[in-house]
């Protein structure tokens, strides 16, 4: 009796050790270079899983988001969102222009922070004020 509950034990450990690692080394290796697409399939992740992110405002740096236990901030090299608006006739209409996801899909990925549990790791070029190391201390 004794034998079976240290089995399950040592079973049930071992389980919450490797959610907890979310495998953060090996992504590490595989996210850096990658385009946004790429990587967005590489986590398999849907459109509600993340969103485009601007920093400053209408600067478009990569994607931000959450899958399971998994918070990630993916970044890319800086992309303006420009506003064009056709003034022809008096009105003020905004031209319609490439969408978000469009203007940084190809766009290699510079730098990232992904937390899953109390695991965090941080690589590349990156805005330190929204990374998750600080969640180490």
């Amino acid at each position: 009796m004794k034998i079976i509950t240290l089995t399950v034990i040592l079973l049930f450990f071992g389980e919450i050790s490797f959610s907890q690692n979310c495998a953060l080394k090996k992504m590490s290796k595989i996210i850096l270079g990658k385009t946004i697409t790429q990587v967005i399939e590489c986590l398999k992740l849907d459109s509600t899983e993340y969103i485009i992110f601007q920093e400053p405002p209408m600067v478009l740096r990569g994607i931000r988001g959450m899958k399971a236990n998994m918070d990630f901030i993916i970044y890319t090299k800086r992309e303006m969102r420009k506003i064009e608006i056709d003034t022809t006739g008096g009105k003020w209409e905004v031209i319609p222009e490439k969408t978000n996801m469009e203007l940084i899909k190809d766009k290699k990925v510079i730098g990232f922070s992904i937390r899953c549990g109390n695991s965090v790791i941080t690589k590349g070029e990156t805005i330190s004020y929204y990374d998750f190391d600080w969640l180490k201390n």
